[in-house]
Protein backbone atom coordinates (compact mmCIF):
# COMPACT_ATOMS: atom_id res chain seq x y z
CA UNK A 1 0.00 0.00 0.00
CA UNK A 2 2.93 2.32 0.71
CA UNK A 3 4.16 2.08 -2.88
CA UNK A 4 0.67 2.62 -4.31
CA UNK A 5 0.27 5.77 -2.23
CA UNK A 6 3.66 7.02 -3.43
CA UNK A 7 2.77 6.10 -7.00
CA UNK A 8 -0.43 8.17 -6.93
CA UNK A 9 1.50 11.14 -5.52
CA UNK A 10 4.49 10.96 -7.88
CA UNK A 11 3.07 9.80 -11.22
CA UNK A 12 1.11 12.54 -13.01
CA UNK A 13 -2.46 11.56 -13.84
CA UNK A 14 -1.61 12.07 -17.52
CA UNK A 15 1.13 9.41 -17.42
CA UNK A 16 0.83 5.62 -17.61
CA UNK A 17 2.63 2.99 -15.54
CA UNK A 18 3.99 -0.30 -16.85
CA UNK A 19 4.04 -2.93 -14.13
CA UNK A 20 6.54 -5.66 -15.02
CA UNK A 21 4.97 -9.13 -15.40
CA UNK A 22 5.76 -10.21 -11.82
CA UNK A 23 4.38 -6.96 -10.38
CA UNK A 24 1.40 -7.05 -12.74
CA UNK A 25 0.26 -10.38 -11.31
CA UNK A 26 0.43 -9.06 -7.76
CA UNK A 27 -0.57 -5.38 -7.92
CA UNK A 28 -1.55 -4.49 -11.49
CA UNK A 29 -5.22 -3.92 -10.74
CA UNK A 30 -4.37 -2.04 -7.54
CA UNK A 31 -2.35 0.47 -9.58
CA UNK A 32 -5.41 1.12 -11.71
CA UNK A 33 -8.06 1.13 -8.98
CA UNK A 34 -6.29 2.21 -5.78
CA UNK A 35 -3.49 4.27 -7.28
CA UNK A 36 -5.91 5.76 -9.85
CA UNK A 37 -3.28 5.74 -12.58
CA UNK A 38 -3.41 4.44 -16.12
CA UNK A 39 -1.75 1.07 -16.62
CA UNK A 40 -0.04 0.81 -20.01
CA UNK A 41 -0.44 -2.97 -20.14
CA UNK A 42 -2.05 -5.40 -17.74
CA UNK A 43 -1.99 -9.19 -18.05
CA UNK A 44 -5.49 -9.50 -16.58
CA UNK A 45 -7.09 -7.39 -19.32
CA UNK A 46 -6.86 -10.32 -21.73
CA UNK A 47 -9.82 -12.09 -20.13
CA UNK A 48 -12.08 -9.08 -20.50
CA UNK A 49 -11.02 -8.54 -24.11
CA UNK A 50 -11.77 -12.21 -24.91
CA UNK A 51 -15.43 -11.56 -24.11
CA UNK A 52 -15.83 -7.91 -25.01
CA UNK A 53 -13.59 -6.94 -27.92
CA UNK A 54 -11.79 -9.44 -30.12
CA UNK A 55 -9.89 -6.74 -32.05
CA UNK A 56 -8.42 -5.44 -28.79
CA UNK A 57 -7.65 -9.01 -27.77
CA UNK A 58 -5.48 -9.47 -30.86
CA UNK A 59 -3.67 -6.19 -30.14
CA UNK A 60 -3.34 -7.14 -26.45
CA UNK A 61 -1.83 -10.52 -27.40
CA UNK A 62 0.74 -8.87 -29.68
CA UNK A 63 1.69 -6.45 -26.90
CA UNK A 64 1.89 -9.31 -24.39
CA UNK A 65 4.29 -11.17 -26.66
CA UNK A 66 6.48 -8.05 -27.04
CA UNK A 67 6.51 -7.58 -23.26
CA UNK A 68 7.61 -11.18 -22.73
CA UNK A 69 10.51 -10.64 -25.14
CA UNK A 70 11.43 -7.29 -23.53
CA UNK A 71 11.36 -8.82 -20.05
CA UNK A 72 13.64 -11.76 -20.93
CA UNK A 73 16.60 -10.71 -23.06
CA UNK A 74 19.64 -12.98 -23.27
CA UNK A 75 21.61 -10.80 -20.84
CA UNK A 76 19.75 -9.90 -17.66
CA UNK A 77 21.27 -6.41 -17.49
CA UNK A 78 19.85 -5.73 -20.98
CA UNK A 79 16.37 -6.30 -19.51
CA UNK A 80 16.24 -2.71 -18.29
CA UNK A 81 17.08 -1.32 -21.72
CA UNK A 82 14.48 -3.59 -23.31
CA UNK A 83 11.81 -2.63 -20.78
CA UNK A 84 12.68 1.05 -21.11
CA UNK A 85 12.37 0.92 -24.92
CA UNK A 86 9.15 -1.09 -24.68
CA UNK A 87 7.72 1.43 -22.20
CA UNK A 88 8.39 4.25 -24.65
CA UNK A 89 6.75 2.29 -27.47
CA UNK A 90 3.51 1.77 -25.55
CA UNK A 91 3.49 5.20 -23.92
CA UNK A 92 4.41 4.37 -20.32
CA UNK A 93 6.46 7.02 -18.57
CA UNK A 94 7.01 4.86 -15.49
CA UNK A 95 7.87 1.24 -14.72
CA UNK A 96 6.94 -0.46 -11.46
CA UNK A 97 9.33 -3.35 -10.84
CA UNK A 98 10.61 -5.46 -8.00
CA UNK A 99 13.66 -3.99 -6.33
CA UNK A 100 16.96 -5.16 -7.76
CA UNK A 101 20.35 -4.98 -6.16
CA UNK A 102 23.89 -5.93 -7.05
CA UNK A 103 25.51 -8.55 -4.88
CA UNK A 104 28.72 -10.34 -5.78
CA UNK A 105 28.65 -8.79 -9.29
CA UNK A 106 25.25 -10.27 -10.15
CA UNK A 107 21.76 -8.85 -10.08
CA UNK A 108 19.39 -10.33 -7.55
CA UNK A 109 15.73 -9.62 -6.99
CA UNK A 110 15.82 -9.13 -3.23
CA UNK A 111 15.64 -6.10 -1.00
CA UNK A 112 19.10 -4.86 -0.03
CA UNK A 113 20.28 -1.65 1.59
CA UNK A 114 19.97 1.34 -0.73
CA UNK A 115 23.75 1.68 -1.12
CA UNK A 116 23.73 -1.64 -3.02
CA UNK A 117 20.80 -0.66 -5.24
CA UNK A 118 21.24 -1.13 -8.98
CA UNK A 119 20.07 1.91 -10.97
CA UNK A 120 19.68 1.11 -14.68
CA UNK A 121 20.80 3.58 -17.35
CA UNK A 122 17.98 5.61 -18.91
CA UNK A 123 15.82 5.12 -15.83
CA UNK A 124 15.56 7.16 -12.67
CA UNK A 125 14.40 5.68 -9.38
CA UNK A 126 11.72 8.06 -8.13
CA UNK A 127 10.49 5.91 -5.24
CA UNK A 128 11.55 2.66 -3.65
CA UNK A 129 10.69 0.54 -0.66
CA UNK A 130 11.76 -2.90 0.55
CA UNK A 131 10.07 -4.71 -2.35
CA UNK A 132 9.33 -2.36 -5.24
CA UNK A 133 10.95 0.41 -7.21
CA UNK A 134 9.11 3.01 -9.26
CA UNK A 135 11.30 4.01 -12.19
CA UNK A 136 10.76 7.01 -14.44
CA UNK A 137 11.67 6.29 -18.05
CA UNK A 138 14.02 9.13 -18.97
CA UNK A 139 14.90 8.16 -22.55
CA UNK A 140 11.29 8.75 -23.72
CA UNK A 141 11.71 12.37 -22.71
CA UNK A 142 14.98 12.83 -24.57
CA UNK A 143 14.37 10.90 -27.80
CA UNK A 144 13.47 13.58 -30.41
CA UNK A 145 12.05 11.02 -32.85
CA UNK A 146 9.26 9.96 -30.51
CA UNK A 147 6.53 11.77 -28.70
CA UNK A 148 3.80 10.28 -26.57
CA UNK A 149 0.29 11.19 -27.65
CA UNK A 150 -2.58 11.72 -25.22
CA UNK A 151 -3.91 8.31 -26.26
CA UNK A 152 -0.76 6.70 -24.83
CA UNK A 153 0.57 5.58 -28.17
CA UNK A 154 3.78 6.46 -29.95
CA UNK A 155 3.58 8.80 -32.89
CA UNK A 156 6.59 9.32 -35.16
CA UNK A 157 7.41 12.93 -35.96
Amino acid sequence: MEMLAALSEIVPSSSAVLPTPFVSQKTGLAIRHYGLRAVAFLQKDGGAFAYADHAKLVSWENTRHELILANKPSEFKDRFTSLSDFSCEIGAGYILDIKYAVKDDSLVAKPFPDDDFFVPLGLEVVSSNELYSLLQVRNCLTNPNLRISKQKSIVNR
